[in-house]
């Protein structure tokens, strides 16, 4: 799933990019254009990664969960 999020980060950004050498032809504009869109497409895949990495967490947590002990006192460790 994370694989097809990176696809379409990098369909969208690299139509942005394209847009940029197309259309910005000034190297004093285009430069930090693209600095920009690069950003962009760094915090995107971030957020895609922690947003799996969460949503495997909380899923395995769920597989994991056993009710019957959810709302039991945990033993006291004896002192010695």
């Amino acid at each position: 799933m994370l694989y097809a999020y990176n696809q379409l980060v990098d369909l969208v950004q690299n139509a942005k990019t394209d847009f940029i050498k197309s259309y910005i032809t000034n190297e004093e504009f285009s430069k930090p254009a693209q600095t920009y869109v690069d950003a962009q497409t760094k915090f995107a895949k971030a957020v895609g990664q922690n947003v799996w990495d969460f949503a495997s967490v909380m899923g395995t947590s769920m597989y994991n969960f056993n009710p019957a002990n959810a709302f039991t006192k945990p033993a006291k460790a004896s002192a010695k």
